[in-house]
């Protein structure tokens, strides 16, 4: 078994062309990557100190270059270097982190102002009822509307295509801004503020899942981003590196985890769209009524249900 060579002797050895800058760099990355505590890194976790270690790289290259054999062991000259580089990497993310803290209440005076540049020139917003209607009402609205149960409502019931362009504002109530709201009540023949009101109630029952859906694509960006860090390493320190078959693991588990959020993103799971009981419950309607409406949409849509 090879001896590991240990970080004094790298300058002899590079001295003697027996090793190269690139291979001395590699020592020094294994050395510190295998001994965290001799670093002072045994604060970081794993995915941090791989982080660190990649921003340390370039400059491992360097150090042999800078080195002076006069003043200290290339042992201690290391450490004291990561100790530096420390502090550049704790300041550098520090204030990445607080950017947009630090610049908050500018950027929130310069958006207020373009605000009312904009509302110079813009349309007056829509105007509403001041009275919000109460879920009761919503509900005895929505139910006449699709039964014709009630002389009150106003016409007997909706038409088939005004039944589904209803159920899937509701269906995609998360994303239904006030242009959406008019032209629905418009093709509906329906007082807007009840359309306004019914979503911005589903909406605050879909917060939950907006939550849900944000904290895993945080989680797919981190393992991709881990993923990514864990490869470029593999790839600077060789095949022949005795950390490569660890750094692969490791890579290869945060690919699992980036695939596998990725594909439950594309999937109803983590969707910020209620579902049928919920459309259901918010119209004062049977479940099975939006099942029927959506179902027809889904037939019309699908080329199965061309004539042949």
């Amino acid at each position: 078994m090879q001896k590991k060579k240990s970080l004094d002797e790298l300058p002899a050895l590079i001295s003697e062309g027996k090793l190269t800058q690139d291979e001395a760099a590699r020592v020094i990355f294994e050395t510190t990557y295998t001994n965290p505590g001799r670093f002072n890194l045994l604060s970081y976790t794993e995915d941090q100190r791989s982080d660190f270690l990649l921003f340390c790289w370039p400059k491992f290259k360097s150090l042999l270059k800078s080195f002076k054999s006069t003043e200290s062991t290339f042992g201690a000259y290391v450490y004291n270097s990561i100790q530096y580089y420390k502090l550049i990497w704790a300041k550098q993310n520090m204030l990445e982190d607080s950017k947009y803290t630090a610049f908050k209440p500018a950027l929130c005076s310069m958006y207020r102002e373009q605000q009312e540049k904009i509302q110079e020139f813009a349309e007056p917003a829509p105007v509403y009822s001041a009275r919000k209607t109460t879920p009761n009402e919503r509900r005895l609205v929505f139910k006449r509307v699709f039964y014709g149960e009630c002389r009150l409502a106003p016409r007997k019931s909706l038409n088939k295509k005004e039944k589904i362009a209803l159920i899937l504002a509701l269906k995609s109530a998360w994303y239904v801004d006030d242009d959406h709201i008019r032209s629905i009540s418009s093709a509906c023949n329906l007082n807007p503020t009840v359309i306004s009101d019914i979503i911005e109630e589903m909406k605050g029952n879909l917060v939950h899942k907006s939550d849900k859906r944000k904290n895993a694509i945080e989680k797919m960006q981190r393992a991709y981003y881990f993923f990514m860090l864990y490869r470029t390493q593999m790839k600077n320190l060789g095949r022949n590196s005795s950390l490569y078959e660890k750094l692969s693991r490791v890579s290869k588990h945060h690919e699992k985890i980036w695939r596998k959020t990725k594909a439950e993103l594309d999937t109803h799971h983590l969707s910020v769209t209620p579902s049928i009981t919920d459309i259901g419950k918010m119209l004062g309607i049977n479940p099975n009524v939006v099942s029927y409406y959506l179902s027809k949409l889904k037939a019309k849509k699908s080329p199965s249900t061309k004539q042949k």
